[in-house]
This record gives C-alpha cells, sequence and structure tokens, in this order.
C-alpha cells in the first residue's frame, strides 16, 4: 500500500469530491436525473508521525460518512 502524502493527489481529489457532492447538493431535481452515479475509491496509509498525512485520511473518512450518510 502506498503511503498518503499531502502533496499527492489525495488532497486534490477530496476537495473535487467536496465540490461534486455541493454541487449536486444544490442541483434542481431536473438535474438530478442527469446526473451519472460515481465511485471514489482511497487507499494507503501514513506513517506514524506524518500529522497531516493522518489528517487528510481523517477528511477522507468524515467526507466519505457524510455523503454516504
Amino acid at each position: 500500500i502506498k503511503r498518503m502524502h499531502e502533496y499527492k493527489r489525495q488532497t486534490l481529489n477530496i476537495f473535487a469530491i467536496i465540490h461534486r457532492y455541493l454541487l449536486i447538493k444544490k442541483a434542481s431535481p431536473e438535474e438530478k436525473k442527469k446526473i451519472q452515479p460515481w465511485t471514489f475509491i482511497f487507499a494507503g496509509k501514513a506513517a506514524p508521525g506524518y500529522y497531516i498525512a493522518k489528517l487528510v485520511i481523517r477528511l477522507i473518512v468524515n467526507v466519505g460518512k457524510v455523503i454516504n450518510s
């Protein structure tokens, strides 16, 4: 499993997912019918002392909880 880093694509991808989620939330019912479902998968781990990478993982987990609830 690859290591998480704050400068890698994980951070950019989670921001894109948040943006997409907010667009879907404010879309009209007609617009929502046109939206195709997407699946996003994140994998990785953080080094024990890498605090920022652990925060990125926590952000990903919490965004997933909000979206899936």
